[in-house]
């Protein structure tokens, strides 16, 4: 064991001191063999170029290979000019384009600048146009005016000459008729004129002229048209509404009557039944008795106590028109209701609801409602006490309501 430790130990050791070791020969042969592969690229380089310049020395002397480096030099050059050249014709060329934007977008400017004022001064002219237009209308109406009756005036004298010459004339033909039936002797049956027959007249065919169009009067048409067609649509839309208002008004005048009837029938056929209708504003007179304890007749129950969903029914009235009922009651009595739950007194499903309204004396008091159904009749038991004597009250109530099917008739809620 101490023979493997101590090996474990020493190979610990010298792996802790090769890898370093090994780690940093390897970086700097990496270094080193990039540094060589530069040098001899660079060197590879340097023969190429050598190369090439002493193929072509190897056949020139050294006049001639001056001469050619001259010319390379003066080629180089050229390019070089040529080069710039360009680049400077590329920035004239620019400069000329803006130039241009710039002229072109002021020649516009101004183009808009002159409509602009050509626009007002057409306004202008029309308005003036407008102006002359109505001063003539005024006078031309003026004139028509006074043309009108100087014509009238001439009319009524030419009327009364026509007049004056057709009474003349008139008379004048009495006394031709007189001294003609003194001088026959017997009379002659007057003939009888053809009765002429009216020519039926043709109605004259209205020619519409086309107008143009997308044109002034072209628009005004259509805008008409437009107009006309909204109109005759909201009509029949009113009268649609009308005639759905007026059977839905029948429908609920049908669906009262039939009610009212099925109402008559039940209190003819059973006269101590009690009205099956229930109005959450209908609250029954409350008559205390000296314990402070109260039983009346709620209402008729239409079905049982149950649950459905989230709706409570008690007698098939639902808890919402029970505890509506308090509230109203509450308001009359300036109260508030506190809480309403659910529980079962004597074997029955109560519901109650608990409230505080204040007294005449202007004292505190609590006021608990039991509603429960028993018989056909939903029965609701009404306590007031002050706050010291509340489960007096509420023992009483309970006693009152094991009691109730059992007692004589309890006095029953009038609903108005």
């Amino acid at each position: 064991m101490l023979r493997a430790t101590i090996l474990a130990l020493i190979l610990f050791v010298a792996f802790g001191t090769l890898v370093p070791v090994a780690t940093e020969y390897s970086e700097a042969s990496v270094k080193t063999q990039q540094r060589k592969y530069k040098k001899k690229k660079r060197a590879k380089k340097y023969r190429r170029q050598a190369r090439r310049r002493s193929k072509k020395k190897r056949y020139m002397s050294d006049a001639a290979w001056r001469r050619f480096t001259k010319k390379r030099r003066a080629r180089r050059k050229a390019r070089r000019r040529a080069s710039a050249r360009r680049a400077a014709a590329r920035k004239a060329a620019a400069r000329r384009r803006a130039k241009a934007r710039r002229r072109y977008s002021a020649r516009k400017r101004a183009r808009a600048r002159a409509r602009a004022r050509a626009r007002a001064r057409a306004r202008a002219r029309a308005r003036v146009r407008a102006k002359r237009k109505v001063r003539r209308k005024r006078k031309s109406t003026r004139r028509y005016r006074t043309a009108r009756k100087s014509r009238a005036k001439k009319r009524r004298k030419r009327t009364r000459r026509v007049r004056r010459r057709a009474v003349a004339k008139k008379k004048t033909r009495k006394r031709v008729r007189r001294s003609r039936k003194r001088v026959r002797r017997r009379a002659v049956a007057k003939r009888r004129r053809p009765v002429r027959r009216k020519r039926a007249v043709r109605k004259k065919r209205r020619v519409r002229r086309s107008t143009r169009k997308y044109s002034k009067k072209w628009w005004a048409n259509r805008r008409a048209q437009q107009r006309k067609k909204q109109a005759i649509a909201n009509r029949k839309r009113a009268m649609r509404l009308k005639a759905i208002r007026l059977a839905r008004k029948k429908r609920s005048k049908r669906v009262r009557s039939s009610a009212r009837v099925a109402r008559i029938k039940a209190a003819t056929s059973n006269p101590n039944k009690v009205r099956t209708r229930v109005r959450s504003t209908d609250v029954p007179v409350q008559q205390m008795s000296a314990d402070g304890v109260a039983v009346d007749v709620f209402g008729a129950a239409t079905g049982d106590t149950v649950t459905r969903g989230r709706s409570t029914f008690v007698g098939g009235v639902s808890i919402t028109t029970l505890r509506r009922s308090v509230i109203d009651q509450m308001i009359r009595d300036e109260g508030w209701v506190e809480n309403d739950y659910h529980k079962e007194i004597g074997g029955k499903k109560v519901y109650v609801v608990v409230a505080k309204a204040p007294d005449k004396n202007n004292v505190l008091h609590s006021r608990t409602y039991y509603f429960t159904a028993s018989q056909g009749r939903i029965y609701r038991v009404s306590s007031r006490a002050p706050e010291g004597a509340k489960e007096t009250a509420k023992q009483r109530s309970e006693a009152a309501i094991m009691s109730i099917g059992k007692s004589a008739k309890p006095q029953q809620a009038k609903n108005q």
